[in-house]
């Protein structure tokens, strides 16, 4: 929160979001995009393998899809 208070902006990793760095990861992406604090997304896919896990994924809760569309927003 303080580095955000000085105008640091935070991109969420997707693959951290959906698990592919471990619950704990997942966790703290969901609880930081739930206050708001990302700025924008990045996807992270450097081979087929991140590509492929991000595609098979659950999907996301509807609140999820909802912060994620406010970050969205934000990118353009």
């Amino acid at each position: 929160r303080k580095l955000k208070s000085y105008g640091v902006k935070f991109q969420l990793n997707y693959p951290s979001l959906v698990g592919f760095y471990g619950s704990g990861q997942r966790e703290k992406s969901l609880e930081m995009m739930k206050e708001d604090m990302y700025d924008f997304i990045g996807t992270d896919c450097h081979n087929y393998r991140s590509l492929n896990h991000i595609l098979q994924t659950k999907k996301l809760f509807p609140q999820d899809v909802e912060a994620l569309r406010r970050i969205l927003e934000k990118n353009a």
